[in-house]
């Protein structure tokens, strides 16, 4: 877990080009998801563990399986037929990584939510590309102050307005390959902004 969410937030917000709430959540999930991998090849009570908990959901099963090797893969898979209830009416996932993230995520939100009590760093988010609508939208969910409301609102369309003559500028192109490497960019930066996080992990 990170120590200083204040700090993480403001970094990743300056550093990269993307929801920084997103780019924390990924690096977060990436790094369970590596030490989760070296525990399950080396320690038969993690593996239990998580058999107990029906392994992972659809979406962590991809990745495990992208970053596991295919021994540890099938040492985790062999663990859930033999010590899982999955041939019952019980059975149920509950994906610890899942569970992880949705207790990160919703301290990152608070933690933004109150970074934008701050002048200085309104200033400094309002020149960043922002939020992606995902995380945008719980904050407005839990924002109380209607003018507080209203500014992400018009800063979020202002962030959209600054991208969008670059985007436009990649259609008049002859070829995509034409197009410098940073505005080629801004495509994946508009998609995450749009769908959250999970782009990161195509």
């Amino acid at each position: 877990m990170y120590n200083d969410l204040r700090k993480e937030i403001t970094d990743k917000m300056e550093q990269e080009q993307i929801c920084s709430l997103c780019s924390l959540l990924t690096e977060y999930e990436f790094d369970f998801l590596s030490r989760l991998q070296y525990e399950i090849a080396n320690n038969r009570e993690i593996r239990s563990e998580i058999a107990s908990e029906g392994g992972f959901c659809g979406f962590h099963y991809r990745q495990f399986k992208k970053i596991a090797s295919g021994r540890t893969n099938a040492l985790l898979l062999k663990t859930i037929m033999e010590e899982s209830a999955f041939d019952s009416e019980e059975f149920k996932i509950n994906c610890r990584i899942c569970q992880a993230n949705d207790k990160l995520e919703d301290e990152l939100v608070g933690k933004e939510l109150e970074l934008l009590q701050d002048n200085a760093f309104m200033e400094r988010f309002s020149l960043s590309t922002g939020l992606c609508f995902e995380h945008l939208h719980e904050i407005l969910r839990r924002q109380t102050d209607s003018e507080k409301k209203k500014w992400l609102i018009k800063t979020n369309q202002m962030q959209i307005n600054r991208i969008f003559p670059d985007i436009e500028s990649i259609l008049n192109a002859k070829s995509f390959y034409e197009v410098p490497r940073e505005k080629r960019h801004l495509i994946s930066v508009m998609v995450l902004k749009l769908s959250g996080r999970r782009t990161l992990g195509l």
